[in-house]
């Protein structure tokens, strides 16, 4: 038996990932760890993983957001 995820089950996981990079920004350097998750996207998109792509770059924007622009 095969199970999906619902569109609320993925946005907790996107959450959950998005404070775990904030609290770990907060550790360490947020413009570093930005720029890493950044080029850890642009790397799952020229491979054909555009939907770790698309998280990766929104947990970016959610360090940029939250930490770097405080």
């Amino acid at each position: 038996m095969q199970q999906t995820f619902t569109d609320d089950a993925l946005q907790a996981f996107t959450d959950a990932i998005g404070g775990l990079a904030i609290a770990l920004a907060r550790q360490i350097d947020p413009a570093k760890l930005t720029a890493d998750l950044r080029m850890l996207a642009d790397e799952a998109e020229r491979a054909g993983m555009g939907h770790s792509a698309g998280l990766l770059h929104e947990v970016a924007r959610t360090v940029e957001v939250r930490v770097l622009a405080q």
